[in-house]
């Protein structure tokens, strides 16, 4: 039959294995213990998934918790390098141009101008100490 694809129920164990294991559980426990033994296993299968899915959950609660710990952290360092870069331009304009939009806008022009240059001059002596 093509396109048939049988997958085990039981995994790698067919239904000859199956038959062949109950057939030796009922021989060696006998009729009345089996059910018992049976239950018994269940139960103990179901505490065991129980306690893997708790573990899993509190493996995930811990780094949920830690992740968003870490974006906390990152968002307070960003915050505090925007309050020490804004500081830094409140600092560099003249005291006068703080409450004159215009003279702050043409101080900071100018601040802009200067940091060019000293970028370009230090350009420069690099290129010349290389040279």
């Amino acid at each position: 039959m093509a396109g048939y694809n049988r997958q085990p129920m039981f995994g790698p164990l067919g239904l000859p294995e199956i038959l062949l294991i109950l057939g030796l559980g009922l021989l060696v426990f006998g009729p009345k213990r089996l059910p018992e033994m049976g239950r018994t296993i269940g139960r103990t299968m179901g505490e065991f998934r129980k306690a893997s899915n708790d573990l899993k959950r509190s493996i995930q609660v811990e780094m949920d918790a830690e992740e968003r710990r870490q974006e906390s952290e990152e968002r307070e360092r960003r915050r505090k390098a925007q309050e020490e870069a804004a500081a830094k331009e409140t600092q560099a304009l003249p005291a006068a141009t703080i409450h004159d939009p215009v003279a702050a806008e043409q101080a900071a022009r100018e601040q802009a101008a200067r940091d060019e240059g000293d970028a370009t001059s230090s350009d420069r002596e690099t290129a010349e100490s290389s040279s």
